[in-house]
Order: C-alpha cells, then sequence, then structure tokens
C-alpha cells in the first residue's frame, strides 16, 4: 500500500519565509505519510493523487478571490481540503465579524461599507461618535490596504471612496490597546488552543505585522482571552462546521477582549514561538486527517 499524500498549499511566490514549514516537515519527518508543498495555482498539479490538501501559505489569495474560491470548489470535489471550502468563503470576507458578533461575540466595532454605497466617512464618524478611525478592505490580508485616519483627515474620506470603488470596506474605530499593549494571536489546533503570542507596532505604527516593523513574543493567554477565542471558534463552527486550525487575533480594551481577526484561511501559526507540543499537536491532527 502506497504511502498517504498530503500537499501544504502554498503561494508561487513568498514575500517572506513560512517559518512554520520546518517543524511542519520535520514532524513528518517520521510518519507514513508524504508531504510535499504545492502553489494552489499550479497548472501541473492534480489534486487528486493527494489524500489531503492543507492550505498554508497562500498569502496571495485575497488579491485572486475568486480563482483562489474557484480553486476550493475543484479540490474539494477530488479529495479533502482544510480548513473545508464552507469556512474558507465564510471567512474570506470581513463582514463574518458581523455574523460572530449576531452570535454573541465580542467583536471590534465594525462597519461594513458595501460597495457603491452613498455613505461617506464623516457621515459614519458622526453616527458613531467616533474620532479615529482604520480602514481596511473586506477582503484583505497581512493589513493589506488598511490604513488609520482621524475626524478632521480628508485622506480619510478619499480612502474610503477609493476602496468602495473597488469592493467592499469596513470601518473601525482606532483602539489605543494595539498602540500600547498590541495584539494578542491565540493559536488554535483540532479545537484546542495551543499556544498564545503577543504582536507589537514599532514605534508610530499601528500595524503589527512584521512588514511594518512589528514584533511578536511568545505570551501566556489571559483566562478572558481563552474564553473568546473559544467563543470565537464556537460560533464560527456552529456556521460552518468543524476546523483544522484557527487563529483568533484580539486586543483588550478597559479590561475585556475584543475580537479583531479569526484567521481561518491561511493564517502563521507561530509555531516556533509555541511548545513543541503545538507543532506535534498539529502534524499529529493533518497525519490523522489524511489516513482516515
Amino acid at each position: 500500500m502506497s504511502e498517504p499524500r498530503i500537499a501544504f498549499v502554498t503561494a508561487p511566490a513568498l514575500p517572506h519565509e513560512d517559518e512554520d514549514r520546518p517543524l511542519i516537515d520535520s514532524g513528518l519527518a517520521d510518519r507514513a505519510v508524504r508531504g510535499e508543498w504545492v502553489a494552489w495555482d499550479s497548472a501541473t498539479v492534480d489534486w487528486r493523487d493527494y489524500d489531503l490538501v492543507v492550505i498554508r501559505s497562500t498569502w496571495d489569495y485575497h488579491r485572486r478571490l475568486d480563482h483562489f474560491l474557484e480553486w476550493c470548489t475543484r479540490v474539494e470535489c477530488d479529495t479533502t481540503l482544510c480548513n473545508p471550502g464552507p469556512a474558507v468563503r465564510w471567512n474570506a470576507h470581513k463582514r463574518y465579524l458581523l455574523d460572530l458578533e449576531r452570535c454573541g461575540v465580542p467583536v471590534v466595532p465594525t462597519v461594513l461599507v458595501e460597495s457603491g454605497e452613498a455613505d461617506g466617512l464623516g457621515m459614519i464618524l458622526d453616527a458613531r461618535g467616533w474620532d479615529d478611525v482604520v480602514i481596511k478592505p473586506a477582503v484583505s490580508a497581512g493589513s493589506f490596504g488598511t490604513t488609520r485616519h482621524r475626524l478632521d483627515d480628508p485622506d480619510g474620506e478619499r480612502a474610503l471612496a477609493a476602496l468602495t470603488a473597488q469592493g467592499d470596506a469596513l470601518v473601525q474605530p482606532f483602539l489605543d490597546g494595539v498602540e500600547s499593549r498590541g495584539e494578542t494571536s491565540l493559536v488554535i489546533v483540532a479545537g484546542t488552543i495551543t499556544h498564545a503570542v503577543s504582536k507589537v507596532p514599532s514605534p508610530g505604527e499601528f500595524r503589527v505585522q512584521p512588514q511594518f516593523g512589528g514584533g511578536e513574543r511568545p505570551v501566556e493567554a489571559t483566562t478572558a482571552e481563552r474564553e473568546l477565542a473559544t467563543r470565537a471558534l464556537e460560533a464560527a463552527s456552529s456556521i460552518v462546521g468543524p476546523v483544522l486550525y484557527a487563529r483568533v487575533d484580539c486586543v483588550t480594551v478597559d479590561g475585556e477582549p475584543l475580537l479583531m481577526e479569526l484567521e481561518l484561511i491561511e493564517p502563521a501559526l507561530y509555531l516556533p514561538l509555541g511548545p513543541p507540543a503545538a507543532a506535534v499537536r498539529f502534524v499529529d491532527a493533518v497525519v490523522e486527517l489524511a489516513t482516515r
């Protein structure tokens, strides 16, 4: 009997190394499976050759979303996809935050501005009483297209108009906790919180990603953060079904953690910053799915 084959799906070109990959590869080294890293848009791959396809560093998906979602549908017809297509399709548009809010999950206040809507930023700020906001595309990753604007900044109106000329956008209040304490990311694998990471922006910056100078370090998640992560995953699972992995990004305001993002498509899992058991759990879960 041949070894089960697993495709870990990446992008054709990456802006930086996928830091989770070495631990995944080493974890698979002594398993009776064959793991391969494959670009999602490769024209030469037959996905039927794989027992499991695991989405990992497809960091370009938001730039070609329709193509990516079509690819997900094709793969689902041929084999098992993780995370599954329903989760990917739901999570690809940030209106999912409003779905989670309706499920009772504490979410950063969010206004969805649909493409072509006439309401400008000034009307939103007046209605909400906000004077410092973040504007982002509703389909985005890695803070792509995300900007910050204060009440008297005319660039804010232009930024929102530019985004809604191309698609939907989100407007959220800027939260001081991001600058002072950063974000906390909790990693969940096969339903278990394995570890947490603090992400802090560089001085004068609000975006925490490394390309903007942000830093990362392991932390112990608080009880409230763990409860939020559990609630968010439970709510999402009630909508789209179970998932293999998730990352919950949150910020604490007045002692209460609020959900910023629930990442179900291609999040970095920060395996090098977690305990060895985190990478082992991920590999175990992947091998179990591939050998069912």
